[in-house]
């Protein structure tokens, strides 16, 4: 099975927490789904193109012996394990920013091509902690509509403007609502942060990134993930 470098990228917002068992490693399903989160925020990524797959196989080397599967009860590997893959990846190739899972006796990991071309695997023990139904998570936070409060948004934008809320609003408690509101027009979107050693308030506003009206269709692993039907136009 091929993961890419976006399917391990969840894990950046796996929880950091031991005591959050599952939750503190990067969970990969039997389909190539990857999944990772800290209980209040999931991320998914699907499963690697399966013709990228089946031409990358031969390239990454990986002993027939040795190659991984994730069976029907999905697979939970260690923060560590899937960090140092990443690390491990060739940075110049986009197509060779992709591993194999790979099994060295109860170990699990990745094959990548390192700097030199070079095949190198990373392996750890698999976890064998419970994971939470992040499906369930990701349809009741989207609900069972498709109408109003859409809104298209720049992710740079988006990003640049969180770090300098983050900053201008320091909580060593951990607790820090962001308050975000839609515009009814579909203009943009507004965030609101309080500082909570100063009062001060903290808005930010990000206009609506133009798509000449197209929407961004949900593809088959989508639809199955939200349990919907494609009714959005393509995103050109």
């Amino acid at each position: 099975m091929i993961f890419s470098k976006s399917n391990l990228d969840v894990v950046a917002v796996a929880s950091r927490e031991p005591n959050d068992r599952g939750l503190h490693g990067v969970r990969f399903e039997a389909d190539g789904t990857t999944v990772a989160g800290n209980g209040r925020m999931f991320m998914a990524v699907e499963p690697v193109n399966a013709e990228i797959a089946a031409k990358l196989a031969p390239a990454l080397a990986v002993d027939p012996d040795q190659v991984g599967v994730v069976g029907d009860g999905g697979l939970l590997l260690s923060l560590d394990v899937v960090e140092r893959a990443i690390r491990l990846m060739t940075k110049g190739s986009a197509i060779l920013r992709h591993a194999a899972l790979t099994q060295v006796g109860n170990r699990m990991g990745f094959t990548s091509i390192d700097a030199k071309g070079d095949p190198t695997t990373n392996a750890g023990i698999p976890r064998n902690d419970g994971y939470p139904d992040w499906r369930g998570v990701f349809r009741k936070v989207r609900g069972t509509g498709d109408g109003g409060g859409r809104v298209c948004v720049s992710r740079h934008d988006l990003i640049q403007l969180l770090g300098a809320m983050e900053a201008a609003c320091p909580d060593r408690s951990g607790f820090t609502p962001l308050f975000i509101e839609v515009s009814e027009d579909g203009h943009g979107i507004i965030l609101r942060a309080v500082n909570v050693e100063t009062g001060q308030r903290v808005v930010g506003a990000v206009a609506t990134l133009e798509t000449k009206g197209q929407w961004l269709v949900r593809n088959a692993w989508e639809r199955i993930l939200f349990g919907v039907r494609a009714v959005a136009k393509r995103l050109t």
